[in-house]
């Protein structure tokens, strides 16, 4: 390759890169922000995986409340929700830490329900330093999964949990009708790039290996 085409060739990357930084500059106000249980203790249940996914200027804002009572079939098909997404992953019955498999629940209220039974509560703060305050409860069935829990200042402690079979993947024994709760936890901030974001760096990576393809040849 000769010097000029060298030249032109970092010249052209130079350039993709440049436009994909920008991109992520001017994109980054659309950006969700997720926050994510952490257990802090070892209490029932055991493995859960729950998750809350605000746009920026709910989280912004300060505080978010929302209730969904049972019958509300098709959900609010409201696009300025600021809840997102929620996702809740039960450990599922008969199955350990060393072999889990979830019950899972992964519900964008934009969207709609899945089950007109479906049923949510919840008040929370935003605090400065990146951690939800207040109390959630969220319950639905098929599948069958509960989840209730507060907080004193960041540390939420759940006060419910179930996945309608058996809390034996959680370490609560067998049966509904058995308490599983007691863990203690944050649900700490997020940040987590669109998916506009991560295609574009693809196409970005494609572009640079066709060019250079096409000046090497």
């Amino acid at each position: 390759m000769s010097f000029s085409k060298r030249k032109g060739f970092f010249m052209i990357i130079r350039a993709v890169l440049t436009a994909i930084a920008l991109y992520f500059v001017t994109s980054s106000s659309y950006a969700g922000i997720v926050y994510q249980w952490r257990a802090l203790n070892n209490e029932v249940p055991r493995g859960i995986q729950f998750e809350m996914e605000f746009d920026r200027a709910t989280v912004a804002s300060g505080a978010f409340s929302w209730s969904l009572e049972p019958g509300n079939y098709d959900g609010p098909a409201d696009s300025t929700l600021g809840l997102k997404r929620i996702r809740f992953a039960y450990p599922f019955y008969g199955h350990t830490t060393s072999d889990p498999q979830y019950s899972v629940v992964d519900f964008v209220p934009q969207i709609g329900l899945m089950h007109m039974q479906t049923q949510i509560h919840m008040s929370v703060t935003f605090n400065a330093e990146g951690y939800l305050e207040g109390m959630v409860f969220f319950s639905t069935i098929n599948p069958d999964l509960s989840l209730a829990m507060i907080s004193e200042g960041r540390l939420f402690t759940i006060g419910a949990s179930g996945d309608g079979t058996g809390h034996t993947g959680a370490g609560c024994g067998w049966g509904i009708e058995i308490d599983c709760a007691g863990a203690v936890g944050e649900m700490r901030r997020v940040d987590v790039p669109e998916p506009e974001s991560l295609a574009l760096i693809g196409l970005g990576l494609l572009a640079v290996f066709a060019i250079r393809r096409k000046v090497t040849l």
